[in-house]
């Protein structure tokens, strides 16, 4: 089985379990991980692993589509991995296109996807649902400082910033898609 992992970074840890995995359980299993940068850490691990490089989603969603499909096809890849927000959304939009290559995304579905990388629909998910969740602030709310922000379609700790009064909030606004 080939299984590729893309935008592996500084994911060590879970190409670690991969191999963990591979050593226990399944002989078999192939790990091909990919990254934009030819300098990522996983590229370096001390196990021999297939390294591709990609071209950076920033170059264009088609170029890196395009990469990414021969990657699948030179290699007869099985199974995708992502472990970005970066591909969830066009591989997902694209899952027909791989399974049709014979090789399954491990993705969850488009509407979902959209949901969760948007603090806003997720905000409003959560509600729904009745699930507990902190507060989110429109940009006409009456704030207490000090308060946390991020951009609405940021991932990780990306432009995370805490914000002690109205004037840094909207230095920050200025600057940002909250």
């Amino acid at each position: 089985m080939n299984v590729l992992i893309t935008n592996s970074g500084r994911k060590n840890y879970f190409i670690e379990f991969l191999l963990d995995i591979k050593k226990n359980n399944l002989k078999s299993l192939k790990i091909h991980i990919s990254n934009s940068n030819k300098n990522c850490s996983t590229f370096h691990m001390k196990k021999k692993l297939n390294c591709h490089i990609l071209s950076p989603y920033i170059e264009g969603k088609n170029k890196y589509l395009r990469k990414l499909s021969n990657t699948v096809k030179k290699n007869k890849i099985d199974i995708i991995i992502p472990l970005t927000d970066l591909d969830l959304k066009l591989l997902s939009e694209k899952e027909k296109y791989f399974k049709n290559l014979g090789c399954l995304p491990l993705i969850s579905k488009l509407e979902t996807i959209q949901i969760c990388l948007d603090k806003e629909k997720t905000y409003k998910f959560l509600l729904k649902n009745k699930i507990s969740t902190p507060r989110l602030f429109s940009k006409n709310s009456n704030i207490k400082y000090p308060v946390i922000v991020k951009d609405k379609l940021g991932n990780s700790s990306q432009g995370l910033k805490i914000i002690k009064n109205k004037s840094l909030l909207k230095l920050f606004k200025s600057k940002k898609n909250i």
